[in-house]
């Protein structure tokens, strides 16, 4: 995954309290080539929490940092 694409998504888990899901690859292809309202539902349905953010993330914050992103 290219971390100049999704940061805007990585840079959620900067929130403490975020959660961290794992979804299966299936899944995640499948709802990526849906579009428009109501496809968070599937996804979140199928995946699993697996924790959540607690401290800040420095090798995130290393690679949001690295391709220039700026936002929250």
């Amino acid at each position: 995954m290219l971390v100049s694409k999704q940061a805007r998504i990585l840079s959620l888990l900067r929130q403490r309290g975020a959660t961290i899901w794992l979804v299966p690859h299936a899944v995640a292809l499948r709802e990526w080539a849906q579009e428009g309202a109501g496809t968070g539902y599937e996804l979140y349905s199928q995946a699993l929490p697996v924790g959540l953010v607690t401290a800040p993330l420095t090798g995130l914050d290393a690679a949001l940092d690295h391709v220039g992103f700026s936002g929250p």
